[in-house]
């Protein structure tokens, strides 16, 4: 698709429509409708809503090769007869390379479709009324082509085996994609399982050990003590005798005391404490 792309970007007209070609065949055969839609999409992007008119002329060629190889419903479905509003483009090249494919996309309108009849009309009426001279005799050879009878049986064959081939590709895709969608449970299941199993050979490897529950307190006492001019230092104790009836306790290893004042001067002894010191000599009368 991107080596088809750039090759129409080159305005090489024989390349480019032979690229059209292409890509109308490839997509109409490809397997996977998602991916079919999306590469239409950005056919959309890239050229019916480019304000370049060169690019808008692409879109039309790309659309006339899609009415040889896909069926009146997929047309629709596509969205492909949005280009009629090309009717009313203000560039005359856009508008006269849609006139040339008029009787084309006339033969991809169902009979019962009133819609899609109405927008046709309503555009041929545009490019009657807004073309120049220059062009009038392509209007009248155009009007002429749409009045023409068409073998109607013909028409409904092709579009029958266009269908057929639709709906083979519509039940192809069904099934890829129910395949994926089973494969992707199938995997889910497989990992579920061997989840499972590693969880059980966990288990078993390590077993889960039974944690006793006892009725003491296991809560950690903190207690703040202010001391004036002092600091203490604390100590947790970590290890808790969960046998004995002992509680976790905070053990003070340094306390700092209030210090007391000394007093400079010796305090004054009794007499008799002298007297015991020095042994006075008794005095006699």
């Amino acid at each position: 698709m991107n080596a088809m792309i750039n090759a129409i970007a080159k305005g090489i007209p024989k390349t480019k429509q032979l690229c059209c070609d292409n890509i109308a065949q490839f997509l109409s055969g490809f397997g996977d409708l998602r991916k079919r839609k999306d590469w239409i999409n950005q056919l959309f992007d890239l050229y019916f809503k480019s304000d370049i008119y060169y690019n808008r002329i692409t879109f039309i060629d790309i659309v006339q090769s899609f009415t040889e190889f896909i069926s009146k419903k997929l047309f629709k479905q596509y969205e492909f007869f949005d280009i009629l509003i090309f009717s009313k483009d203000p560039i005359v090249n856009v508008r006269m390379r849609l006139i040339k494919i008029l009787p084309l996309l006339y033969k991809k309108i169902d009979s019962d479709d009133l819609i899609i009849l109405n927008m046709f009309n309503e555009s041929v009426q545009d490019c009657i009324l807004s073309g120049s001279r220059s062009f009038q005799f392509m209007i009248q050879q155009t009007k002429e082509e749409l009045l023409k009878p068409s073998d109607e049986n013909l028409l409904n064959k092709r579009d029958q085996e266009m269908m057929e081939k639709e709906e083979s590709i519509f039940k192809n895709d069904q099934k890829q994609r129910q395949l994926l969608l089973d494969q992707e449970r199938d995997d889910l299941e497989i990992n579920k399982i061997d989840l499972n199993d590693y969880l059980n050979k966990y288990k078993k490897k390590y077993p889960l050990t039974k944690i006793k529950t006892t009725n003491q307190s296991q809560t950690n006492l903190f207690k703040k003590q202010q001391i004036q001019n002092g600091t203490a230092t604390l100590i947790i104790k970590k290890s808790v005798d969960f046998d004995t009836s002992k509680s976790p306790i905070l053990e003070c290893t340094q306390v700092m005391k209030k210090p007391v004042l000394k007093s400079k001067t010796p305090t004054t002894k009794s007499i008799c404490d002298i007297k015991k010191q020095f042994k006075l000599p008794s005095i006699k009368k």
